[in-house]
């Protein structure tokens, strides 16, 4: 009588770092295409944030409104009620669904076209060619007419770049653009160093433009609006800076 193979759960864990460190997680990350630096407990292959990719530890798990991270399961209804920053904030200008499309107005809708479920606009292949080409045009005649390249520099940025010469090349695209914004900012005046000025930052992400704005023009308030929390954020370097 044939049996059906089964794997024992050590077969299933992925093997040991190939580069033989035990000390640190085992998991390669996909985007960056090398394994986790975090450290790990005795006896472990992951770390904290990835040991629910461990078959014999399921004591953590995917977060189910982001799971961009995971969470303790003795954690999960705290987690999120109170802490995820993917949950809805309560506060009173936050309204669920309010850019969503109603079904009734979606675009190529009708008895027997559906939108997608989720009230995006149903836009064609070509109704987006034809859209992006009228942008093309517009870009091309303003820039022949007023947009002229003028890549500025800021001096503290340009201080820690050449200080730091071993960014990589991400790191470095970043400055770059963050030294040329602050530095077009400055030509045209725009760098007020005074307690009742204050910049808004849409998008800030990290807040490194923050950062640098901050040690530039030390006295100005900052306001910082993002969609969504970011790892390794510079708000509260900025906030020493200031």
């Amino acid at each position: 009588m044939e049996t059906e193979n089964t794997l024992s759960s050590s077969e299933l864990l992925p093997s040991i770092r190939a580069d033989g460190d035990q000390m640190r997680c085992s998991y390669m990350l996909p985007h960056k295409k090398r394994y986790c630096r975090m450290l790990v407990k005795a006896g472990r292959r992951f770390c904290g944030e990835h040991i629910v990719f461990d078959p014999q530890d399921q004591t953590r798990i995917v977060c189910p409104l982001d799971p961009k991270h995971t969470v303790y399961r003795t954690d999960l209804k705290d987690h999120l009620a109170t802490k995820c920053n993917g949950r809805l904030p309560s506060d009173l200008w936050i309204q669920e669904n309010v850019n969503v499309v109603p079904s009734e107005e979606r675009l190529g809708e009708s008895q027997n076209e559906k939108g997608p479920e989720d009230g995006r606009l149903n836009c064609s292949e070509e109704d987006t060619a034809r859209v992006a080409k009228i942008i093309e045009e517009a870009y091309s005649k303003l820039a022949a007419e007023a947009i002229s390249d003028a890549c500025l520099k800021t001096e503290a940025i340009e201080n820690f770049m050449e200080a730091n010469e071993n960014q990589n090349e991400t790191h470095k695209k970043h400055l770059v653009q963050q030294s040329s914004i602050i530095g077009n900012l400055a030509a045209r005046h725009l760098l007020n160093n005074q307690d009742d000025s204050c910049f808004i930052e849409l998008g800030a992400g990290k807040a490194q433009l923050t950062y640098w704005l901050a040690k530039t023009i030390p006295n100005c308030r900052f306001l910082l609006i993002d969609r969504s929390g970011a790892r390794n954020k510079y708000d509260n370097k900025a906030m020493q800076v200031s």
